[in-house]
């Protein structure tokens, strides 16, 4: 009977870091801007799927969100990202940048205010 009780033991232990390590959750990063704000930049599962992210970065004068980024795997269609700008829960401003086969550096315009960019 001890056996089989470490043994199962063993069992659920291994199921339950087995399982843990195919879950992954966003990411979210505390950044400042060139305005001189501090805000939340996360990026969701799925854009972690499917894109590698190199860099991000603003203009000079915080006006413009730039992101560089290329597919994971390399394909020979765009993968849209939706990137969202939130003051609390209320999206300010949002568009759409489409990765390319090649690492890209892409543009965003930002908004007067907010306090979240969300990558999704």
């Amino acid at each position: 009977m001890n056996k089989w009780a470490k043994l199962l033991i063993f069992l659920m232990v291994l199921t339950s870091l087995t399982m843990t390590s195919l879950v992954s959750a966003d990411r979210s990063y505390r950044v400042h801007s060139p305005r001189g704000t501090v805000f939340t930049l996360v990026v969701t599962d799925a854009v972690l799927k499917h894109v590698r992210i190199y860099d991000f970065a603003f203009s000079d004068d915080g006006d413009t969100f730039l992101i560089t980024a290329a597919p994971l795997r390399s394909a020979d269609s765009s993968q849209p990202v939706s990137i969202g700008f939130y003051e609390k829960d209320t999206v300010v401003q949002s568009d759409y940048v489409y990765i390319g086969p090649e690492k890209a550096t892409h543009e965003v315009y930002c908004p007067e205010g907010f306090d979240r960019i969300v990558l999704e």
